[in-house]
C-alpha cells in the first residue's frame, strides 16, 4: 500500500513539474518574442527605363512586423538573441541573386544580402539587434 501511495505522489509530482517547465518555456518564449528588436537597412534601387532611383531606409523591427519595398511585402516572422532575422515574403515577388524565387530567407547580422525585386534591385541586412 505504502508503494502504491509513493508511486501516485511520483507521478503528480512529475506531471505538476513537467506543466510548471511548459509554463515556464512558454512565458520566456514569449517574452523573447515581444523584446527582441533588430535594425534593418534596405539599400536598393529602382529601375525606370534610363532612370535608376536608388534608396535606403533603416527600420527597428520586432517579431511580427513589415517591410515595404515597392511591390514586395517582407514579414519578420523571427528575430533570435544573437541578431538573426527571419522572414516571409507576404507579397510580391522576391528572388535571390541567382534568380531562384524565394518565400523566406534569414538573415545575419551585419552580412548584407541581395535580392531581386521586379522594380529593381535590394540589399538587406542586419545593422544591430538588442533585446531587454
Amino acid at each position: 500500500m505504502k508503494k502504491k501511495r509513493l508511486i501516485i505522489v511520483l507521478i503528480v509530482l512529475s506531471v505538476i513539474t513537467g506543466l510548471f517547465a511548459i509554463i515556464m518555456i512558454g512565458g520566456i518564449k514569449k517574452y523573447i518574442d515581444t523584446h527582441s528588436w533588430a535594425t534593418i537597412a534596405v539599400d536598393g534601387a529602382y529601375n525606370k527605363s534610363d532612370i535608376s532611383d536608388a534608396f535606403y531606409s533603416q527600420q527597428e523591427c520586432l517579431k511580427g512586423d513589415y517591410i515595404g519595398i515597392g511591390s514586395v511585402d517582407l514579414k519578420i516572422t523571427d528575430i533570435t538573441h544573437d541578431g538573426r532575422v527571419t522572414f516571409e515574403v507576404m507579397m510580391g515577388e522576391v528572388k535571390d541573386e541567382s534568380g531562384n524565387i524565394i518565400k523566406k530567407d534569414t538573415l545575419e547580422l551585419q552580412n548584407k544580402k541581395g535580392y531581386k525585386i521586379p522594380e529593381g534591385y535590394m540589399q538587406l541586412e542586419v545593422v544591430s539587434n538588442r533585446y531587454e
